[in-house]
């Protein structure tokens, strides 16, 4: 069995060890920009960063134990209730739908759906942020529900399309727009950074090695070279299959485009879950340019090519770039960790491969004993191609249309956002919502929104400081008792609420 696995598996795992590696050498080049310049809060390792301060003060903090107590208490109420039923329930982390709970009918059900559900953690992490970028966050998800539900009210759409892909490829097209939305903030993001870009190129064509000098993760040259040695080797991993040789070119530039997007979304906002479900290069590419006018190489390559990009949840670069800032910011050296960093993914990769194995041929992958989404996952991709076989189609022109309405409103936003300090709407915000990554989470940002600009009105920063602890063991709290709850499920073999259900 092990055998005839061996071999796919192990090409497979160079091919992602070198991909790590390209993100990681693109994380290290735009590290100093981001963090030192810019000093983007990057509220992700805000709670690390707490927690690992030399004498540890934070666990001295009553407030962070308030915070604490409140998710362990409630999420422990749950789990216990799964096994004693007459023990009361709290319905955190679960989700609900307004549409079918308020029996909502037309026009308001052609918002497709209206998931509300609170995370203490994600409470948490709105209130690490600014006011006008968790306020982006829950707007702007209203927002689109609000055009949809016009849209059904002038025969624009049809209404209760549900939330799936369906619903998303009528008006107003929320993922064509995203599409757009996400290309172009990845481009506006390298663009405004281009002289420090330039400068960073410069450095590396003269040998500079200050980066290791100055603490950096690796040299300039090592960064730029490396980027450029990885970014073949991945196109020549295609290339050696036969095929255009553009397509991987582009399939790739698309990749890392949405990676510096997201990348720059999570340094900046507070990013719960990057589920981006219907933003990937192999739609884009397919909708753009048409399956009829793709050889099938290209389509198959295509398909080859989606395992890593048909959910963002578990992406590499923006964690590389988190543990880079967040090593740096605890003063510790950085050259040490891009060893680490391939070294723990290598470890994984193999650990996950044993364990998939295991847990397929043990207990079946085609049966009731394991999850479907995971198989249907796997099957994803060629299921896909054989409706692209199949079916050829044109230049998709909704997709083409509604991708430069997105670009353009991103562009717009970006704009005014540079030009009126005081403008409320965040770019980002709107691009992460033409995605599915805020829809389980836009009522965590309402919430700590509301809440944080009650602090600051009455009780100004030093309140905000003050609370500060409150709202960080919210986030402990929370990850925590899911951690502990899940590996006592396992272990007693038992379904227990899932604390990080979604």
């Amino acid at each position: 069995m092990i055998q005839a696995w061996a071999s796919p598996l192990a090409i497979w795992c160079v091919f992602f060890l070198i991909l790590l590696w390209t993100t990681l050498c693109f994380a290290a080049i735009l590290r100093r920009r981001w963090a030192d310049e810019e000093r983007l809060p990057f509220p992700v390792i805000a709670l690390p960063l707490e927690m690992t301060r030399p004498g540890a003060p934070l666990y001295r903090q009553p407030l962070l134990w308030i915070g604490f107590a409140l998710p362990c208490v409630l999420h422990s109420l749950n789990s216990l209730q799964s096994i004693y039923p007459s023990l009361p329930q709290f319905h955190m982390n679960s989700v609900h739908d307004l549409v079918p709970d308020a029996g909502l009918t037309f026009p308001w059900n052609a918002s497709g759906s209206l998931f509300y559900m609170l995370h203490p953690a994600g409470v948490g992490f709105g209130y690490l942020v600014n006011t006008d970028v968790s306020f982006s966050l829950w707007f702007f998800y209203l927002l689109k529900k609000a055009v949809s539900v016009w849209a059904a009210s002038l025969s624009l759409r049809d209404a209760a399309t549900g939330w799936g892909t369906e619903a998303n490829e009528q008006f107003p097209y929320i993922s064509y727009q995203g599409w757009g939305a996400w290309l172009t903030l990845g481009v506006a993001t390298l663009w405004t950074g281009r002289r420090y870009i330039m400068g960073y190129i410069r450095r590396a064509l003269h040998g500079d090695r200050e980066g290791v000098d100055a603490g950096e993760p690796m040299s300039a040259r090592v960064a730029v070279f490396g980027f450029l040695a990885g970014f073949l080797a991945l196109c020549a991993f295609v290339w050696s299959w036969g095929g255009s040789w553009w397509l991987p070119v582009v399939f790739l530039l698309l990749y890392l485009l949405l990676m510096v997007t997201l990348t720059r979304i999570r340094a900046e906002m507070p990013v719960v879950s990057t589920e981006l479900v219907f933003v990937n290069p192999q739609s884009i590419l397919a909708a753009v340019a048409g399956t009829a006018n793709l050889s099938h190489p290209d389509l198959a390559h295509t398909s080859m090519l989606s395992w890593f990009n048909t959910d963002y949840r578990a992406v590499g670069m923006p964690h590389e770039l988190e543990g880079l800032v967040g090593l740096q910011r605890a003063r510790a050296r950085l050259s040490p960790l891009i060893g680490a960093i391939l070294l723990s993914a290598g470890i994984a990769m193999l650990a996950s491969i044993v364990w998939d194995l295991q847990l397929y041929y043990v207990n079946g992958a085609g049966t009731g004993n394991v999850n479907g989404f995971h198989t249907g996952k796997g099957s994803e991709p060629w299921n896909n191609l054989q409706g692209w076989f199949q079916n050829p189609k044109p230049p998709n022109l909704p997709a083409i249309t509604s991708m430069a309405a997105g670009a353009a409103i991103t562009a717009l936003l970006t704009v005014l956002r540079a030009q009126f300090i005081e403008f409320p709407l965040h770019p980002a915000g709107y691009v992460l919502n033409m995605s599915f990554a805020n829809d389980f989470f836009w009522c965590d940002m309402l919430v700590a929104w509301m809440v944080k600009s009650v602090i600051l009105r009455y009780g100004g920063m030093k309140l905000y400081r003050q609370l500060l602890p409150l709202f960080l063991g919210l986030i402990l709290g929370d990850f925590v008792t899911g951690s502990v709850w899940s590996l006592i499920g396992t272990w007693l073999r038992v379904d227990l609420f899932r604390t990080f259900a979604t």
